[in-house]
């Protein structure tokens, strides 16, 4: 059995983003396993090495690999501590956290991971929620 290949390479951050500037590995590789940490219970064909082997599934997967990535350079918080913070006050002023979906309500959000990379891997039926059936 061998390694698994990365899901996104530098150059398919740039496509993606139609970006010329060029991403670090090392943040590719985190934002994959933010990625990776999203597919726990997925279940998915892949080969002997643990690679996707679906040709829609390898384009999700490197989307929201990318998608992760530009969520981190857009936050800047690629650790996930500032999603852990709480909200702050300074008199009469309060200000939250977004931890809930709109208006309060639904199931907590988890501001570490980009909302993007879930919608990428829904519409490619790699997420728990999401059960096809192909014949």
């Amino acid at each position: 059995m061998g390694k698994p290949k990365p899901y996104a390479t530098p150059e398919d951050y740039a496509t993606w983003t139609g970006e010329t500037i060029q991403v670090s590995p090392v943040l590719l590789r985190r934002a994959e396993i933010r990625v990776r940490s999203m597919l726990t219970g997925v279940v998915y064909p892949v080969d002997a090495d643990g690679n996707a082997t679906d040709p829609e599934h390898i384009q999700a997967l490197m989307e929201a690999t990318c998608a992760q990535a530009a969520f981190f350079e857009d936050t800047g918080d690629i650790s996930g501590s500032l999603a852990v913070l709480g909200g702050a006050s300074i008199g009469t002023v309060k200000l939250g956290t977004p931890t809930t979906a709109a208006g309060g309500k639904g199931s907590a959000v988890d501001l570490r991971y980009s909302s993007e990379v879930a919608d990428i891997l829904a519409a490619a039926g790699l997420d728990k929620r999401t059960v096809v059936f192909r014949t």
